[in-house]
């Protein structure tokens, strides 16, 4: 059984690479994880206008947090993703570190 992924998440070693640090504490209770750091990734996606969106845990292992990353392979966040705090049946939203991943790209790269 694969949990996670060493490597970059681009479709080539030379793709373009936004990173951004982020914890626990920078998002409050909306932090979505049960690790409590990591980077946010994000690369071009294959299909123009898509991106590839992961999150990279301190010791390396990378976690899918859109569908485009999951697409490529990367799996999903279900082995670190926190159970919502008032309901178990729901986990806390991952929106915001997507929003975070495409926000880095196109601040770093234009798009």
């Amino acid at each position: 059984m694969i949990v996670g992924m060493v490597c970059t998440p681009s479709c080539s070693e030379k793709a373009a690479l936004a990173v951004r640090p982020v914890t626990a504490q920078d998002f409050g209770t909306a932090w979505p994880l049960t690790v409590d750091s990591g980077t946010v990734e994000c690369c071009r996606g294959e299909v123009a206008g898509t991106h590839i969106v992961v999150f990279r845990t301190k010791g390396g292992v990378l976690y899918a947090l859109n569908g485009t990353a999951k697409a490529r392979g990367y799996p999903g966040i279900h082995p670190i993703w926190r159970d919502d705090p008032e309901d178990s049946r729901l986990k806390v939203d991952p929106g915001r570190l997507i929003a975070l991943g495409l926000r880095a790209w196109a601040e770093d790269y234009g798009e």
